[in-house]
């Protein structure tokens, strides 16, 4: 029985210090010249979504035909500009820029004024301190590895 609460108590430990190790790694990819480090650890895509999300608000998009006029013009016009735009801007680079607001050098671990559990799956963390324009990063479990799903300001 002590055994078995032992190595509970062993994995319990080692889960605790997972996002942590991948937060080590991710300010390496960082500081990395290496793109496909910093690939490894950030799911693009999710961060795209995140970011064009953010940046229409909380307009849901709507069937095709459903919105009719200007207003479904003007609609469908943001929503395709506004993807096209978080496609072009939205990269590995600009992640790695706001990671590191003191340049790639520096790295962010040295900023990082917060990171902790969000869920069993998710980790955020936060890069500067409150009240100066943080980001605010989170990470999910994917594929048994942490990755950066969501950069914000």
């Amino acid at each position: 029985m002590r055994t078995l609460l032992s190595l509970i108590l062993i994995a319990a430990i080692a889960y605790g210090a997972w996002p942590y190790y991948h937060l080590y790694a991710l300010d390496r990819a960082v500081r990395a010249e290496e793109p496909a480090r910093l690939q490894r650890l950030v799911d693009i895509e999710a961060v795209r979504v995140g970011v064009k999300a953010r940046l229409l608000g909380d307009r849901a998009p709507q069937a095709k035909g459903a919105a009719q006029g200007l207003q479904g013009l003007v609609q469908e016009g943001l929503d395709r500009l506004g993807s096209e735009a978080v496609r072009r801007v939205v990269s590995y680079e600009w992640v790695r820029e706001q990671l590191a607001p003191a340049g790639r050098e520096a790295g962010m671990l040295h900023a990082v004024s917060y990171a902790f559990f969000e869920g069993p799956t998710e980790f955020v963390f936060r890069v500067g301190e409150l009240g100066t324009g943080p980001v605010h990063v989170q990470m999910q479990l994917r594929d048994w590895v942490w990755r950066v799903t969501a950069v914000y300001r």
